[in-house]
């Protein structure tokens, strides 16, 4: 997972928006978490143990037909079987 950091004197100097607003969200419920995959791009927080990258397999919480989706993230610290998360459906 490639991360770049950004100083608060350029971010503030620069700023810039985000591409899609929260009005968009989708809520999903996590079926399985795998956070044994190797990151061999370690981000400076990844180092202080604040991010845990993971491989997450989700369904829509309203999903009627079982289809599910795999997807990375660097939340792998914090997510569990079963929590409900918020993420932008590009489907």
């Amino acid at each position: 997972m490639e991360t770049y950091e950004i100083d608060g004197a350029s971010y503030w100097k620069n700023p810039f928006g985000s591409i899609l607003d929260r009005n968009v969200l989708t809520q999903f419920v996590i079926l399985n978490i795998d956070t044994e995959i190797q990151d061999v791009n370690e981000s400076k927080a990844a180092k202080r143990n604040k991010f845990k990258f993971a491989e997450v397999e989700v369904q829509r919480v309203y999903e009627t037909t079982g289809k599910t989706y795999f997807t990375y993230t660097h939340l792998g610290e914090s997510l569990n079987f079963d929590d409900t998360v918020l993420a932008y459906d590009l489907e």
